[in-house]
């Protein structure tokens, strides 16, 4: 493998395990597909940072995404509480109208204007290598690389401060009301975490990977443990298991690597199934 193609592994590594930790939590909360949701609810907010900025290389961008995916998430919640929608039609109404609302804005707005935003939302794992930090004399590398491994680093910060209070209002949110915690403010500062990986994960690896580094080593992880500690550690480790296969198969029969990862990542989840079933025939034996 070429330094390039290491590069590669290594962005898509780090931003599988950046999606993975805040994952653990959606997965635990039973709001996997929360962050289907927020993926398709970011374009109002990247076009609304753009008709500020003017600019497609700015990071307000990225902020505006991730402010309008929390909103999605607020809107699904307020939904739900009313008890008159559930929460997975609460998503289905949800998604769809912001989706909707961005492509009228681009539309009616910017219909003269080239506003590519593939370029911030979709991404492509081999091309991100390309997208570097440059100065005069030096290449630090690529941007995703450090974007990715700051998410990584500074979740795994904030989840280990937090533990107790997300274990808490995850597992009983009336105990953690009982303790002096609000389990609410809590809810909503994890899925603002949750939009802003989704967003910057997207710019890197695209909406199915991301969707799939969120919910798929989780789901691995989940066969073998009960352990809340455990299922962290574990969905971290299938993640950049997963993400490390599957570039390697894309590189050596020269596939995309982003639906190669994706694969992988449906393979092992299938072999810690299948493995998980016979070894629980031999214990109930």
């Amino acid at each position: 493998m070429t330094l390039s193609e290491i590069e590669m592994g290594l962005i898509l590594a780090l931003t599988a395990a950046s999606c993975a930790i805040p994952g653990t939590v959606l997965v635990l909360r039973k709001q996997a597909m929360l962050s289907d949701a927020i993926g398709h609810s970011l374009l109002p907010g990247v076009v609304l940072a753009y008709a500020l900025t003017a600019n497609m290389n700015s990071p307000l961008l990225l902020l505006g995404a991730a402010v309008s995916g929390w909103l999605a998430v607020v809107i699904v919640e307020t939904l739900t509480t009313t008890k008159v929608v559930k929460e997975d039609a609460a998503i289905g109404l949800t998604f769809p109208a912001l989706f909707a609302l961005g492509v009228l804005l681009v539309t009616v707005s910017y219909r003269q204007e080239h506003l590519d935003v593939d370029r911030v939302l979709l991404g492509m794992p081999e091309l991100a290598r390309y997208d570097r930090f440059l100065s005069e004399t030096r290449d630090f590398g690529p941007k995703g690389l450090w974007l990715s491994g700051g998410l990584f680093l500074f979740h795994t910060l904030i989840f280990t401060l937090a533990a107790k209070e997300i274990r808490l209002t995850t597992f009983d949110p009336d105990l953690a009301r009982a303790f002096g915690y609000h389990p609410m403010l809590v809810r909503q500062i994890l899925m603002f975490l949750v939009s802003l990986t989704a967003v910057s994960a997207f710019n890197v690896a695209g909406p199915v990977l991301v969707v799939a580094f969120f919910v798929v080593p989780v789901c691995c992880a989940r066969y073998w443990t009960d352990r809340y500690l455990t299922t962290f550690i574990l969905s971290v480790l299938f993640a950049l298991l997963g993400a490390i296969l599957g570039t390697f198969f894309s590189i050596r029969y020269d596939l995309p690597a982003s639906g190669t990862v994706a694969m992988t990542l449906g393979g092992l989840w299938f072999l810690c199934f299948v493995a998980y079933g016979l070894t629980s025939r031999r214990k109930s034996r």
